[in-house]
């Protein structure tokens, strides 16, 4: 699967390590912070699209401190 998409995407193995890192640290962040309305998901992933260094950025301070 992760091979599919990092020829569609066009990503290193590397980008695609990473981007799977990010994704389960969203999820971890949910996870912790209780997030499970669709609208509170909806906003955090759109936040993720538009701006992913930012959203990252947050989650991961929040996570690690």
């Amino acid at each position: 699967m992760f091979e599919k998409i990092m020829n569609q995407q066009s990503m290193t193995s590397e980008q695609m390590k990473e981007e799977f890192k990010r994704r389960c640290d969203i999820i971890e962040w949910m996870r912790k912070t209780n997030v499970r309305n669709y609208l509170d998901v909806a906003k955090l992933v759109s936040g993720y699209y538009k701006d992913p260094d930012t959203t990252i950025d947050r989650v991961r301070q929040d996570l690690y401190g």
